[in-house]
């Protein structure tokens, strides 16, 4: 069992060299290895940061302050806080560091939840309202790089019939089903967040060109539109998809959103089962 809030104290030279380490075992419940290196100590996915922050302070004279994971075990990780200070010479050259790694999984690991509640739907796991604003942020700032991004707002056919026959069980499973394959459908950078209900967003930054757009809409209508396979009863719904550009002509978030959902309107009022794309003058549409 690691002991939360334990300390360990330790010393190493400018290049990195480990020449003190003590109360590690008790830190970590892992025995300490004589390696004189740090990478050892910790966890692979942290090691390009840690090694990026000491390579940046190692020479300052500025404190430094980091979290990162260790290994603990054959497959565990816990979560550490590392200060350290330099030790100068009389020119005023770091020669040494000190510092203490302090156990602080218990409190790192409960932000890290109630961050991921903050910033996510609890039903789905899809990111929520909240986090989406700021992708929509995030995309405004990159017109100011020429950078292009698209909104789709997706909104579930059938789906209250499917729900008031089958129960809300049954209805909340369709929704993680749903999430899933919009999961599946995002590529890195871009986000798929639930608004509510029975209504979705799907947000592509940095795209060249409005029909990956299209082509992105046309997917979801044909992936959500598959049969759900829930507990041997086959349940099939549809959806609907506007797409709204944002490029250097948008005036501002607001309009973005209220061409997305007029789009939305515009392929649920046509028919249903489609996607359309808002234009100025014009909707494009695109049925399967």
């Amino acid at each position: 069992m690691v002991k939360v809030g334990a300390l360990a104290t330790w010393r190493t030279d400018v290049e990195g060299k480990r020449l003190e380490l003590e109360g590690w075992e008790e830190l970590s419940n892992e025995p300490w290895q004589h390696d004189p290196s740090w990478s050892n100590l910790v966890h692979p996915e942290d090691s390009p940061y840690t090694a990026d922050v000491w390579e940046q302070k190692r020479r300052s004279p500025e404190p430094l302050v980091l979290e990162f994971r260790i290994r603990v075990g054959v497959d565990d990780t816990a979560w550490i806080k590392c200060r350290g200070a330099p030790i100068l010479n009389d020119l005023g050259d770091v020669i040494e560091w000190i510092g203490t790694f302090e156990n602080i999984d218990e409190q790192k690991r409960q932000h890290l939840r109630i961050s991921h509640l903050a910033y996510h739907d609890s039903l789905t796991g899809l990111a929520n309202r909240s986090q989406l604003d700021e992708h929509l942020e995030q995309a405004w700032e990159g017109l100011e790089h020429q950078r292009q991004s698209a909104l789709l707002y997706i909104d579930l056919d059938r789906f209250k019939q499917a729900n008031d026959r089958y129960g809300h069980a049954v209805g909340d499973e369709i929704l993680r089903h749903v999430a899933e394959r919009l999961q599946g459908l995002t590529r890195p950078g871009d986000i798929a967040a639930r608004m509510g209900g029975d209504e979705f967003a799907l947000v592509l930054h940095d795209i060249q060109d409005p029909s990956v757009a299209l082509l992105v809409g046309m997917r979801i209508v044909k992936t959500l539109s598959r049969p759900y396979n829930l507990s041997g009863q086959l349940i099939e719904i549809g959806a609907s998809v506007g797409i709204s550009l944002l490029t250097v002509d948008s005036v501002d978030i607001v309009s973005w959103l209220k061409q997305a959902d007029s789009a939305l309107y515009a392929a649920k009022s046509a028919g249903r089962n489609r996607c359309m794309m808002f234009e100025e003058f014009d909707k494009v549409e695109q049925k399967l």
